[in-house]
């Protein structure tokens, strides 16, 4: 067995507050409430952004049903994707994760936060709710200061 020597380390680490449930009707970007601050201690130290977000598709008719979903560091979009199908009516869950290793080059006070959208004409997104259940503790956001 052959050991690689590891020159990173974890600084800090930040766990992000779920927030409630909440709906999204429209193909704007909305704030899902899930965001956590990090303060680097190094402007050279890499911030590992882990974020899991339990977002849920709603339809009532026939067609193309999907949710969109950003993370942001400040009002950088630094990672995002669309995911959708195609349903006679009801709901899809679509469980997103993001891992994200960002090179934000400050030692100042740094917000990331996820945003979700209706991604398609069709249909209502919601974010922090599992049919219904309502429950932001299935939808986390974490933070790792790596040093460089």
């Amino acid at each position: 067995l052959h050991t690689l020597p590891h020159t990173e380390k974890v600084l800090s680490f930040v766990f992000g507050s779920p927030s409630p449930a909440s709906s999204n009707s429209t193909q704007t970007y909305a704030d899902t409430g899930l965001s956590a601050s990090i303060t680097p201690s190094s402007s050279g130290s890499k911030v590992l952004s882990i974020a899991t977000l339990q977002a849920l598709g709603f339809n009532e008719g026939a067609g193309a049903c999907g949710v969109g979903t950003q993370v942001l560091r400040a009002s950088t979009v630094i990672g995002s994707g669309d995911t959708s199908i195609y349903i006679s009516s009801g709901y899809f869950a679509c469980p997103i994760t993001y891992n994200i290793l960002d090179s934000p080059a400050t030692t100042n006070a740094t917000v990331y936060k996820v945003q979700f959208k209706k991604a398609t004409a069709n249909g209502t997104a919601y974010a922090q709710d599992v049919f219904g259940e309502s429950t932001g503790a299935l939808s986390s956001i974490v933070l790792l200061e790596i040093a460089a």
